[in-house]
């Protein structure tokens, strides 16, 4: 059915509007900011097992404290900016296994270094080494993904043709029924106030929620029409 094909090419015309804009970012942030957050976390897990170390040979290094006063506050901010801004399960996932693990580490570090609590250190650090690997693996692929979802403008261009090709089919179809006139009216107004505004669909300027309520607006004329012709052949 004519009106069917309509509603089904809208819906995959407005999820192509959706992933142009949906997780260009890594929540907040971008993905380039997030994988240099994990990275340093990496780089951060290794200066604070490395002071530590050396304040169990000089318990007095001012230096020593320093570096691991400062590294596990930022280590521990950081780990909560990722884990606020995870997009996926798997990334989240991996964070909360490093926040378990340093939820351990820290409060060894606040420790006086002794034997025990180095090979602490040692082990745990070894750990969080690995997981620190998995979310930057995980956010990497993150990226990747919201890529691969990104449609392109020729792409929406020719389902937003195609789209308004079909709407045209349908009033100069045959079927003279004003139930059906009405309701393609009311179809045509809605989808007007987005088609004169092309531009701003196709550079993405439309605000988020006004693009999800225009388009649920129009699913719902388009499915009324569909219901309209299925009773008209029905009978």
């Amino acid at each position: 059915m004519k009106s069917l094909k309509i509603t089904l090419t809208f819906l995959t015309l407005f999820t192509c509007f959706n992933t142009i804009t949906a997780q260009k970012k890594y929540g907040n942030i971008s993905f380039k900011k997030a994988k240099n957050i994990s990275e340093n976390q990496r780089v951060l897990g290794q200066k604070m097992a490395k002071a530590y170390l050396l304040l169990s040979n000089t318990p007095n290094d001012a230096k020593a404290k320093k570096v691991l006063m400062k590294s596990s506050k930022k280590f521990e901010k950081q780990n909560q900016i990722l884990l606020k801004n995870a997009v996926s399960n798997n990334t989240k996932k991996h964070l909360n296994t490093v926040s378990n693990l340093w939820s351990n580490f820290k409060n060894i570090l606040k420790d006086t270094p002794s034997d025990e609590n180095v090979y602490e250190v040692i082990q745990i650090n070894s750990t969080l080494m690995k997981t620190s690997n998995n979310v930057i693996s995980s956010i990497a692929t993150d990226n990747e993904y919201s890529k691969e979802l990104k449609a392109s403008n020729d792409e929406v261009e020719l389902l937003y043709n195609e789209f308004n090709d079909a709407i045209t089919l349908l009033l100069v179809s045959n079927l003279d029924k004003d139930t059906v006139d009405d309701a393609l009216v009311m179809a045509m107004l809605r989808w007007e106030n987005l088609g004169n505004n092309k531009d701003q669909l196709f550079n993405n300027k439309f605000d988020d929620m006004n693009l999800y309520v225009k388009s649920n607006e129009l699913t719902e004329a388009f499915n009324d029409i569909a219901v309209l012709y299925e009773n008209i052949t029905m009978n």
